[in-house]
């Protein structure tokens, strides 16, 4: 149930108290009198009253029922409807006195399914387009459309994550079982490059599947195609050149994080190390930019398969390698670049089986504008970066608090080696921790990027809801789970003695406290990326990365070194305190309004499609579009709904179309027809039966090639299983 609904209804209860009871005859008298009374009133529409007025002089012929309501003081309300099969009971008509708030179409709402819920699954509510707040209830009470977007993607991305961060923390976990704290810490000291990594590929790859999301929703699929190609280019091209140079740089680069010739065994792991890795780096980028556009592509369960594999291989060769084979950290990078050269494997399969727009030989072969194109690369970049960033100073922070630590531990305020080893620990607690509320952030992001282009400022919020209900749900569960575990989890990374536990457990159970507020700022990044609001995705970076993690780092390491894992929630609340501050800023001092969407959802059925045709009529009238542009955007969506009827649905009750209608700022007017049939194309009428008769398809082809011929362009797009078709008019 949407929030503001909830707070409708109960901000009418607490202010305006009133009894509700089912409707009966006896009622129906009065509620003609007042009914004509508010129409007269609000000059309501001549049809909809005549319907009404018929409606309650055949009250039980018609089998009806509905709810009445009235307040102490005497005002009225009701709302009637009837039984549309078995399983579905629709809801029409709400009324009620002038004098009462609009916030009474809500509690009627709610009051009347209260009494039918028990008996009807499926409740559906009539479109009624003069009135905003019912197309918010209908959605409500058959939500199906957004649910089962979010959840195909959810599942694939959770498994996705979860596998991310056990690899993550697989290195660490086998070297500290084999080779002990040297292997321990060359891993450590050359950790910072996989953070220069994180920044270039999630640079260009997450900026990247939100542009390609955007792209391929606006049918520009030419573009999607070269914008691709541009941004594997260059990603490939960086990652050569970091391969070259840091193998004929690397002893420089491992004196400069720590390891240098005066530990020569410690330099040698890290060389032993070092070495593949940063050779192998060509395929970690090609890993990164495939997994998200293969993912924003309509492959999320294959780009989950491809990670998860890709993770099983690693986990599976450390084991093998090291533990069994002693290979020691020379094991491990090649388990590690095994399973990137894995990943790729599968994830390449996209690229000539796959159901999105990317196919090599399109990626290949495609020609767009070089000015779009690099806007559109720039953009991505942006975009990317503007998250990115972070690692930039996590490549700070993590040298920053070894130091601190090791620092009190020679003034001799703590034992600095095993504060070093905790804090090791705590870093991958969190990488375990963030990777549900990341899996979500990765669920919410192509759909939030599809609905921003669509100008769907419900679905928006829908979805963002989703993400963060989900996200805090199984985030805060897990981060609960590695408190109440903290002792066996320190054991896990070979911290066993009473002595260090004494410490570890306490840190990690203090880390979890921020994980929830983490984790919301983790979703609200990932969304402002999605929607275009790059400036507050970068501040809530810059916040959690810079601004107020590296100075509360040093306040802790240098004043309260025994406490120093209370930077953690500090940082994370600090930041949502002054995230919703700016926010409520911007919120108060904005100066543009929204862009007018029209937006209608209508189920399966024929009378339905009357009803949102009118509303559509309404709507081109009070924005007063040309006349001849508004019969073609009528046509377009009566055309295109009609066949959607009668060839692509099947008369399940949850089916579904929306008709979504706005003017952008190119002038051009956006028309998309989104339904939940199965894979169904109106644009290509050579499918199922209707291969059987050439004629039949003559004829039910006549209306889409006149939508064909007066739009300036007309696409199709299947996405998780949705269909949607964008007319530019």
């Amino acid at each position: 149930m949407p929030h503001s609904f909830r707070n409708k209804v109960r901000h009418f209860q607490r202010h305006m108290p009133y009894t509700a009871r089912p409707l009966t005859e006896d009622d129906l008298p009065s509620l003609l009198d007042m009914a004509r009374t508010a129409e007269v009133e609000h000059r309501g529409n001549v049809d909809d009253w005549n319907v009404l007025e018929l409606e309650l002089e055949a009250f039980s012929t018609l089998g009806m029922s509905g709810v009445y309501l009235e307040t102490e003081s005497g005002q009225q309300a009701f709302l009637v409807g009837y039984e549309n099969t078995p399983e579905e009971y629709t809801m029409t008509t709400p009324k009620h006195d002038p004098a009462l708030p609009a916030q009474t179409t809500a509690v009627l709402i709610h009051e009347m399914a209260q009494i039918v819920k028990d008996r009807y699954p499926l409740i559906n509510l009539e479109e009624d387009l003069g009135i905003s707040g019912l197309r918010q209830a209908k959605i409500l009470y058959n939500p199906v459309d957004r649910l089962n977007m979010f959840y195909r993607v959810l599942w694939p991305a959770l498994i996705s994550a979860v596998a991310l961060a056990v690899a993550d923390i697989a290195d660490a976990l086998v070297i500290g079982a084999r080779v002990g704290e040297k292997g321990l810490a060359a891993i450590g000291i050359v950790t910072p490059v996989y953070m220069i990594y994180n920044l270039i590929g999630y640079g260009f790859s997450t900026g990247g599947c939100v542009t390609h999301g955007k792209l391929t929703s606006a049918a520009r699929n030419y573009d999607a195609l070269c914008h691709f190609r541009t941004m594997a280019a260059w990603l490939l091209g960086i990652s050569a050149v970091i391969a070259i140079g840091g193998n004929l740089l690397m002893t420089p680069l491992l004196s400069l994080l720590g390891a240098d010739s005066s530990r020569p065994e410690l330099l040698a792991l890290c060389k032993t190390y070092a070495r593949p890795m940063i050779a192998a780096a060509p395929i970690f980028m090609l890993n990164f930019i495939l997994y998200d556009f293969v993912r924003c592509d309509d492959g999320a369960r294959l780009a989950s398969l491809g990670f998860s594999l890709g993770c099983a291989v690693d986990l599976t060769l450390n084991i093998v390698l090291v533990l069994i084979l002693g290979m020691g950290v020379l094991g491990s990078i090649i388990a590690t670049i095994a399973a990137q050269a894995v990943s790729v494997t599968v994830l390449s399969i996209h690229l000539f089986t796959g159901s999105g727009v990317l196919r090599l030989k399109n990626i290949l072969r495609a020609v767009g504008d070089r000015k779009e194109i690099r806007k559109e690369v720039h953009t991505s970049l942006v975009i990317g970066f503007s998250t990115s960033i972070r690692y930039v100073f996590q490549f700070l922070f993590l040298p920053l608090g070894n130091r601190l630590l090791l620092r009190a531990g020679d003034l001799g305020l703590i034992d600095g080696d095993l504060y070093v080893a905790v804090f090791d620990v705590v870093m991958n607690v969190s990488y375990v921790s963030s990777s549900v509320f990341q899996a979500s952030s990765e669920t919410m992001q192509p759909l939030a990027s599809v609905f921003s282009e669509e100008h769907d400022r419900d679905s928006l919020k829908c979805v963002l809801r989703l993400a963060l209900s989900w996200g805090l749900a199984l985030g805060a569960a897990l981060a609960g789970l590695l408190a109440l575990f903290a002792g066996p989890v320190s054991s896990f990374f070979g911290v066993t003695d009473p002595a260090s536990q004494a410490v570890s457990i306490p840190a990690i159970r203090i880390f979890c406290l921020s994980a929830p507020l983490g984790g919301c700022l983790i979703i609200l990044m990932g969304y402002y990326q999605s929607v275009g609001e790059n400036r507050l995705s970068r501040l809530i970076t810059l916040m959690r990365s810079a601004l107020f993690l590296l100075p509360i780092a040093f306040v802790f390491g240098m004043f309260y070194p025994a406490g120093f894992w209370w930077l953690f929630p500090a940082c994370e609340a600090a930041s949502l305190l002054l995230l919703g501050a700016v926010i409520r800023f911007r919120r108060r001092n904005a100066l543009t309004a929204d862009i007018p969407v029209f937006s209608a959802v209508m189920d399966n059925g024929d009378h339905e499609l009357q009803r949102v045709l009118e509303g559509l009529e309404r709507f081109c009238e009070e924005q007063e579009y040309p006349m001849k542009k508004a019969m073609q955007i009528q046509l377009a969506a009566e055309e295109l709904c009609l066949v959607t009827l009668e060839k692509a649905f099947t008369g399940k009750p949850e089916e579904y179309i929306q008709v979504t209608l706005c003017e952008e700022k190119s002038g051009d007017f956006s028309l998309r027809i989104r339904n939940s049939a199965p894979y169904f194309n109106p644009l290509d009428m050579k499918m199922g039966r209707l291969q059987q008769d050439a004629k039949e398809e003559f004829l039910d082809s006549m209306g889409v090639m006149m939508v064909k011929k007066q739009a300036k362009a007309l696409y199709y797009r299947n996405y998780e299983g949705f269909n949607v078709v964008l007319a530019i008019l």
